[in-house]
């Protein structure tokens, strides 16, 4: 009788940490939801025209002035002076955002802050998961790394998904 009853806690036990396990993989999936993009931002020291800046597989090409198709932004002014860095970066950025890239992470958008851009993905079924997502032959500096709040998430879910199943095979081992 009461190796009986030691195999019904031990019963409960067992369901208890699966539910809690369950639920922190729940959590986790609804934080992931409403977190931020994987996101790689760069800051741009030097544009001439001539340069490339490439995003998502989209080349951008600098050019003195007459920017008007897609892919080709001003570093000039319509009277032939050059922009200010700030100025070049925000060209950039509207070409980039006017443009629907088609490479790995989807249509990318990019955010203005001084000479910096920041780049996320647009879908929320892709996500940037390389810095290499841009490269230029003009003078840019880019992150290290990949932001990744969503990926931190995925992370997690994952660990508590290797749990759940380590904790079923040790289960069917036991019983």
């Amino acid at each position: 009788m009461a190796e009986g009853i030691q195999t019904i806690q031990a019963a409960n036990n067992g369901i208890t940490s699966i539910s809690s396990l369950i639920e922190t993989a729940r959590g986790l999936g609804q934080a992931a939801l409403s977190a931020s993009a994987n996101s790689v931002g760069f800051t741009l020291t030097a544009m001439a025209s001539g340069n490339v800046v490439t995003v998502g597989g989209t080349a951008f090409h600098a050019v003195s002035t007459g920017a008007s198709d897609a892919t080709h932004f001003n570093v000039k002014d319509s009277d032939g002076n050059a922009l200010t860095v700030d100025e070049i970066v925000s060209n950039l950025a509207a070409k980039i955002n006017q443009h629907k890239e088609t490479g790995g992470p989807g249509d990318i958008k990019a955010v203005v802050n001084g000479n910096r851009i920041t780049l996320t993905s647009i879908a929320t079924d892709k996500a940037i998961t390389t810095t290499a997502v841009v490269s230029s032959s003009g003078t840019i500096s880019i992150d290290d790394k990949v932001t990744s709040e969503r990926g931190d998430y995925a992370s997690q879910y994952e660990s508590v998904l290797t749990q759940l199943d380590s904790f079923g095979r040790h289960r069917r081992i036991q019983g």
